[in-house]
């Protein structure tokens, strides 16, 4: 079962970043949150999160991606894959601990 989302302050534990776009992102300003959403295309969404690591200064969790696509490809003929997303360099923010960078790999 994968790891629930909390708010910033659970536990002094790290968050992830803070919110940086549309109102419509999920996920960031939260502690292992179970759904990421970088807000508009549904390229940018992972739900049901797994996080193999959070307390370190690299969190690393794992997931299928709704839809994938191919450089070039439109989202309609996407597909679903496995993805991979770490986020690390930790960093303080308005004296809040939290993974200041995110990186999506895909299989």
């Amino acid at each position: 079962m994968p790891a629930r989302a909390s708010p910033l302050h659970h536990h002094g534990l790290n968050a992830l970043g803070i919110p940086w776009g549309p109102p419509s992102q999920k996920g960031y300003g939260e502690v292992k949150p179970a759904t990421i959403f970088n807000g508009g295309d549904p390229t940018g969404l992972v739900t049901d999160m797994a996080w193999l690591s959070w307390e370190g200064g690299t969190a690393i969790g794992i997931r299928r991606l709704r839809i994938r696509c191919a450089p070039g490809q439109i989202t309609a003929d996407g597909k679903e894959a496995r993805a991979a997303v770490v986020a690390f360099d930790l960093g303080m923010r308005g004296g809040k601990r939290m993974h200041q960078k995110i990186e999506w790999f895909f299989s």
